[in-house]
């Protein structure tokens, strides 16, 4: 008991210190075989990962919450957080809300710290980046636990940790299924009574986290109604296996940050196209049919990040708005017309008003080519084959489907743990 409280005092520490300090990276814990991360930006836990129950606990959300998989797996994800994108997806499309998809969060954080602080001796690693970020949609602000709720989740585990120590159970039974043993020669009772009616979830097929939810009660109160009814000695646990990954989803296996507003999903076998544009909307729909495509899409939200970006994903062709606050697609334009490593690189302007201005005013800043909004996945192919020299890494007759392919066993690169 001792030394599953002294871990967890020494995890909170962290989170703490990490949150306080506004840190961005991914805090590492190992012990044996076992690793768990926590991913933090910007003093933000955003997301926890366990390897262990990882589709059982996504599942969850996807119950309570109603999300519909069929949408938000229509463009494949990064391997690595997949259940974060999916969530900030959710958010996006309006399956979730804000405090919503943080109530989500805190569950998750929840489960896997507790696992986490079940053992003694686990190894504590901090990889810091500024740059490295999870992967989301540029469409959707990150969300996540800041400082104001992260002691709370951490209160949560210990009384749960507590009461589970009074189980006089291992840990790992928390994940284990429940299964209702009551003799069927014993004298029915008013607790037997309410075992029977019990008898659904206690089928050896669910685990307390299943159950807290199913009786919308919290985790603590499961693991209390698990310790009344141990007392009887009528419950045992059986090994429960996670469950198959959800057939709809389509894990592409790549480096992928975001900088800023920037989505960067990385195919090292595509182009590099960057799309600039202030709307979500227009992001989005680029990045699902770049990243189709087997394209390394860059979608920069905010003007004012642009070059930097740019400078440093060195793409092959640039989409760009014209209409933008603070840095207009004119400005931008000559910027980037400026820049040595960029001048060459073909930039086609985005716009909804084609007029014979906007065109001229365009072409003095550098632009070579227009394309009309909203998006089109044929515009897009055309314009990539006009202008860029790898015009046979594209095809030739794309279909509106395409974007629904598996990137699975694509070369990649994952040279440092992406965190939001």
């Amino acid at each position: 008991m001792k030394n599953s409280r002294n871990s967890l005092l020494k995890i909170a520490q962290l989170l703490i210190k990490l949150t306080q300090q506004g840190d961005t990276g991914t805090l590492n814990l190992t012990a044996g075989t076992r690793s768990w991360q926590f991913f933090i930006s910007n003093g933000v836990l955003n997301y926890a990962i366990d390897g262990a129950f990882r589709v059982r606990r996504w599942q969850r959300i996807v119950k309570r919450y109603r999300l519909r998989m069929e949408v938000l797996t229509k463009a494949p994800v990064c391997d690595v957080q997949w259940e974060y994108v999916l969530l900030c997806r959710a958010i996006r499309d309006g399956q979730i809300r804000m405090d919503q998809a943080r109530e989500a969060i805190a569950r998750v954080v929840h489960e896997v710290l507790f696992v986490a602080a079940s053992e003694s001796d686990i190894e504590f690693s901090w990889k810091g980046d500024r740059e490295s970020r999870m992967t989301l949609s540029s469409t959707v602000t990150p969300v996540g636990l800041g400082l104001e709720q992260v002691p709370g989740v951490l209160k949560e585990v210990r009384d749960l940790q507590h009461s589970w120590q009074e189980c006089q159970l291992p840990s790992e039974y928390i994940n284990r299924g429940v299964s209702l043993s009551l003799s069927p020669s014993s004298e029915p009772s008013s607790q037997d009574s309410t075992l029977m009616s019990l008898g659904a979830l206690l089928n050896g097929k669910y685990c307390v986290w299943d159950i807290a939810q199913k009786l919308d009660q919290s985790p603590l109160m499961a693991a209390r109604m698990v310790k009344h009814f141990m007392s009887r000695e009528v419950l045992s646990f059986k090994v429960l296996q996670d469950l198959p990954q959800p057939p709809e989803l389509k894990l592409m296996t790549s480096h992928s940050s975001t900088l800023g507003s920037p989505a960067i999903a990385s195919v090292q076998s595509g182009l590099t196209i960057a799309c600039i544009d202030d709307s979500p909307t227009v992001l989005n729909q680029m990045d699902r049919i770049l990243v189709g495509m087997g394209c390394r899409s860059i979608g920069v939200r905010e003007p004012i990040q642009a070059l930097p970006t740019l400078l440093a994903a060195q793409p092959d062709l640039i989409f760009l708005d014209l209409i933008m606050p603070v840095v207009t697609g004119y400005e931008l334009c000559a910027q980037i017309r400026r820049a040595s490593t960029l001048k060459d690189v073909p930039v086609v302007v985005l716009t909804s008003n084609d007029g014979a201005f906007d065109r001229v005013r365009a072409n003095l800043a550098g632009a070579m080519d227009f394309m009309s909004k909203p998006v089109d996945i044929l515009r897009i192919v055309n314009m990539l084959r006009k202008h860029t020299n790898r015009k046979a890494t594209l095809p030739v007759n794309p279909k509106p489907n395409m974007m629904e392919m598996s990137y699975r066993g694509l070369p990649s690169r994952m040279d440092r743990v992406p965190s939001h």
